[in-house]
């Protein structure tokens, strides 16, 4: 057991080593043909420029809050973090047709006839979806809203029968404040490992649950559980990053086709996805964006050497 456990640890481990070095390699293909890199340019630009100025925006209002009573500083550095994520989300999320210009041009110049292919494939999840799905919720939350208004007739008086029930009884008052006292004392004490949990528990559950078993027990510290969760949390972004990358793919597939097409690829993805991770925890979110084009002009490179890939004809998928 102990051989099949390293042997797929190996696998692994070889997989994410593939998908970082198609990264690198995507990054060299790009860097090294000005016609590519020449592409990228305008969008970073246009990417840095959105972000100080939403961040210039947002800091102007907050001067306000260094007059007393408040006295209270907003950083400019920390807005510029804000600023720079929030336009990563939406070029990512609400307009990811916008990469595809860098992609399709690395792509075509690993294979013309690829890049053509999907280039002509349907958008069957782009922004009309994406503002779709974001309408979808929006509706949902008001009527969860709409409906609990219109039934208050019938929870508002138990809540203020129990709110009288306790007001009545003071016993129950004490009762209540212990345990909300020992209720943040624990949470104060076990919050770093309970928090490095949940992120296991994202990739996951029965690992999770194995994790925090030994912990309680004592067989393992509270750093080594923040460690491992660190490295689970560090997966599940590098994860979303690489698959993120791939938005001119993803977007010409139905959300069936596109976790089909991920779920063999999905230790390959993170490791794609590990330098933009990297970047954004250890650098500046502005390096991101400096970046990002050129990394989705990698991502053509790296969707070039995946086999297979969608086939436009309406087919499951296409050998090249």
């Amino acid at each position: 057991m102990a051989a099949a456990a390293m042997a797929m640890a190996a696998a692994a481990t070889a997989s994410v080593y593939a998908g970082l070095c198609g990264h690198v390699l995507g990054v060299a293909f790009v860097l090294r043909r000005p016609p590519l890199w020449r592409r990228c340019a305008p969008v970073a630009f246009l990417s840095i420029a959105a972000a100080s100025a939403a961040a210039l925006a947002l800091w102007v209002p907050c001067l306000l809050l260094r007059l007393p009573p408040i006295g209270y500083t907003v950083g400019l550095d920390s807005l510029v973090w804000t600023a720079s994520l929030g336009v990563m989300w939406g070029a990512q999320q609400l307009w990811p047709q916008r990469s595809g210009t860098v992609f399709f041009a690395a792509l075509a110049a690993c294979s013309d006839t690829e890049a053509r292919r999907l280039a002509g494939a349907p958008v069957v999840r782009g922004l009309t979806a994406q503002l779709q799905r974001m309408v979808g919720t929006l509706i949902l939350g008001l009527g969860l809203m709409a409906s609990a208004a219109s039934t208050a007739h019938f929870w508002l008086p138990l809540l203020a029968a129990g709110l009288a029930a306790i007001a009545a009884a003071p016993v129950l008052l004490l009762v209540f404040g212990a345990v909300l006292v020992c209720a943040a004392w624990l949470q104060a004490t076990l919050t770093p490992a309970v928090a490095a949990v949940g992120r296991i528990g994202g990739v996951s559950t029965s690992c999770a649950g194995l994790l925090a078993l030994a912990w309680l027990c004592g067989l393992v510290n509270t750093r080594a559980v923040e460690l491992v969760g660190e490295l689970c949390w560090c997966y599940v972004l590098s994860l979303a990053h690489g698959q993120y990358l791939l938005s001119p793919l993803s977007i010409r597939m139905s959300s069936h086709q596109w976790e089909q097409w991920c779920l063999p690829r999905r230790l390959k993805l993170a490791g794609f996805g590990l330098p933009v991770w990297a970047t954004m925890r250890f650098a500046h979110p502005l390096l991101g964006l400096v970046l990002l084009e050129v990394q989705h002009g990698a991502a053509g490179v790296f969707v070039n050497a995946q086999v297979p890939v969608l086939d436009v004809e309406g087919q499951d998928t296409k050998h090249v």
